[in-house]
C-alpha cells in the first residue's frame, strides 16, 4: 500500500505541476516556442449504469464509478494512468481497484491508405481489499487499427490481443527492487 501512496502523490504533483506550468506559459512564452508539445495530464471520472467487463456483469446488476489521471508525456505516445474504480452500490467492496496503466500509441504509414494506429498497454489491476496473491492481475493488451483502408467513414478493421494472467511477474520484480 506505501508503494500505491507514493505513486498517487507523484501522480498529483505531476499533475499540479503541469496545470501551472501552463498557465504561466500562456502569458510568458513566444509565439514561435509554443509549438513545443506540452506534458499531457487529463482528469476523467466516468459513470456506468451497468458495468460490463469482457462480456460479464462485474458488478451484479449494479454500476460503476471510475475516476483516473492519465499522463501523456510530451506527445511522444508515452503514457501513464492511474485510476480506481468501485460500483455504485455496497456487495462489492472485494471488487474495488486501483487501476495502473504505462502505454505506447503510435502511427505508422501516416500518408498511405495502410495508415496503421497501433498501441501496447500493461495494466496492473490492484485489488486492494484482497491479497496480493489472490486476486491481484496483470494484463497486457496489443491493438492495431487501420483507418483509411476500407475508405469508409467509422468503419474501421481492428484487432485487440489481450492476455490477463494473475502471476503478477512483472509487478511483483518491481516490487521486489523497492524492498529488497
Amino acid at each position: 500500500m506505501k508503494a500505491t501512496k507514493i505513486l498517487l502523490v507523484v501522480v498529483i504533483l505531476l499533475s499540479v505541476a503541469s496545470v501551472s506550468g501552463a498557465v504561466e506559459k500562456e502569458s510568458s512564452v513566444p509565439a514561435k516556442l509554443s509549438d513545443q508539445k506540452e506534458l499531457g495530464v487529463t482528469f476523467d471520472l466516468t459513470y456506468m449504469s451497468k458495468y460490463m467487463s469482457k462480456g460479464v456483469e462485474a458488478y451484479g446488476q449494479q454500476g460503476g464509478i471510475f475516476a483516473h489521471t492519465i499522463i501523456d508525456f510530451w506527445g511522444s505516445g508515452f503514457g501513464l494512468a492511474v485510476g480506481h474504480q468501485n460500483a455504485t452500490s455496497s456487495g462489492y467492496v472485494d471488487s474495488q481497484r486501483f487501476n495502473y496503466k504505462v502505454f505506447y500509441r503510435g502511427v505508422a504509414f501516416e500518408d498511405s491508405p495502410y495508415k496503421t494506429q497501433y498501441g501496447v498497454t500493461w495494466i496492473y489491476k490492484h485489488y486492494y481489499g484482497r491479497a496480493r496473491s489472490v486476486g491481484n492481475t496483470e494484463e497486457w493488451i496489443l491493438g492495431f487499427s487501420w483507418p483509411e483502408l476500407l475508405g469508409v467513414k467509422n468503419l474501421v478493421p481492428f484487432y485487440v490481443f489481450d492476455y490477463e494472467y494473475s502471476k503478477l511477474f512483472f509487478f511483483n520484480q518491481f516490487l521486489s527492487l523497492l524492498h529488497p
